[in-house]
């Protein structure tokens, strides 16, 4: 796929849209800053501890750099590794 094609495959993949989605899908053009590329999965497999390390984040679901999804999953980890931590010390 040509970088002068992205504003179209991306309107296309916008096109059910509405709201602000649809104005965004429809102010895109050849020059729009588009990042294309493919997404490959890589998952760290079970378990993602050992004695007292644990993975978190990207350390453990890595993701694409330009990703917004990487902080809000290390924000995501970092709270349910507190909150079992905390329920552990109760249940001690």
């Amino acid at each position: 796929m040509r970088r002068e094609d992205y504003a179209d495959l991306f309107r296309q993949r916008l096109s059910g849209y509405g709201s602000y989605v649809a104005e965004v899908a429809a102010a895109l053009n050849e020059t729009s800053d588009i990042v294309y590329s493919p997404i490959e999965p890589l998952l760290v497999p079970w378990p993602w501890f050992r004695g007292r390390v644990v993975l978190g984040g990207d350390a453990r679901i890595p993701s694409r750099r330009i990703s917004p999804k990487a902080p809000a999953m290390a924000a995501e980890d970092g709270y349910v590794l507190a909150r079992e931590m905390l329920a552990d010390e109760r249940a001690a």
